[in-house]
């Protein structure tokens, strides 16, 4: 049995889920804990403006780039424990209903090459059977490359939350990005999410 990390959805400034993996069989699957507040510090200025109101992020260590609301801050991510699989993570100026949309984006590395649509199934099994509420599913391609869309509440921490986890798997690597808020305001977010999602990019 391998362990590894997974961090589904980060709450700034009010609270923080974090999801720790174990995997059979060289696939890594969540299981959820909750983890302490912290404080978000905005870091470096974006690279460029893909599209009106956004900006580009661009990781030129881990090879991908993602565009996010021009006027949300990127968050300083602690390094190592739970923390180790994110990458980048922001979030929005101001909450909605009490709850600051957010985005994540982190790697996932495998011991073995799998489809896109185990590692779905991997990942929908373990969610399920620690709290969070399957909704929907829809295959897209993100960046050229296939990939999967889910949507889940989740409602064992307070406040319930509702989340699009968007997956792609290259090899032995699964990308994901996670984009949360608070179900009241997903028909104003779920636009906004899926110019996040769609814009993701893994660098030639």
């Amino acid at each position: 049995m391998r362990w590894s990390r997974f961090v589904p959805i980060v709450l700034l400034a009010l609270v923080l889920l974090v999801a720790s993996a174990c995997g059979g069989g060289g696939v890594s699957t969540p299981t959820p804990t909750p983890m302490a507040t912290t404080t978000p510090t905005p870091t470096a200025a974006p690279t460029s403006t893909p599209m009106a109101g956004y900006e580009t992020y661009t990781d030129e260590v881990y090879g991908f780039s993602i565009s996010y609301p021009e006027d949300w801050y990127e968050v300083e991510v602690p390094e190592g424990g739970l923390w180790e699989p994110i990458l980048v993570a922001y979030w929005a100026p101001s909450p909605c209903a009490t709850f600051f949309s957010n985005f994540n984006v982190l790697q996932e590395k495998m011991s073995s090459s799998m489809s896109v649509q185990d590692y779905g199934e991997w990942l929908k099994y373990y969610l399920v059977a620690d709290g969070y509420t399957f909704i929907s599913e829809e295959e897209l391609t993100i960046g050229g490359r296939p990939a999967i869309k889910s949507v889940y509440t989740y409602t064992v921490y307070r406040p319930t939350t509702k989340l699009a986890r968007a997956y792609l798997v290259e090899g032995k690597t699964a990308w994901v990005i996670t984009c949360t808020i608070s179900p009241e305001c997903w028909n104003q977010y779920e636009p906004v999410f899926d110019t996040i999602i769609n814009s993701f990019k893994l660098l030639d």
